[in-house]
């Protein structure tokens, strides 16, 4: 599963939600490639679910979540160009 977000940090309260939401996917088990990139390998879709549910009440009101849900055979043919 991958987990893109944009979310406002013009403001102190904005910023402090953005800290929470990052401390929560990675206590959620995911693992940041980039600033706002995370992924995270779900074993089966019966549990995708599950996940989003995790997600959308730990996702902070202002803002855009986005989850993109991979099968292993999409996942396996990502190319690094660059790493």
């Amino acid at each position: 599963m991958m987990l893109l977000f944009d979310l406002p940090v013009n403001e102190k309260s904005y910023r402090k939600n953005y800290t929470v939401f990052k401390k929560r996917l990675k206590k959620l088990g995911y693992l940041q490639m980039q600033e706002s990139v995370y992924l995270k390998h779900i074993r089966n879709m019966a549990t995708v679910t599950e996940e989003k549910r995790k997600i959308d009440e730990a996702a902070p009101e202002e803002g855009d979540v986005v989850l993109i849900t991979l099968t292993m055979s999409q996942f396996q043919a990502m190319s690094v160009i660059r790493d």
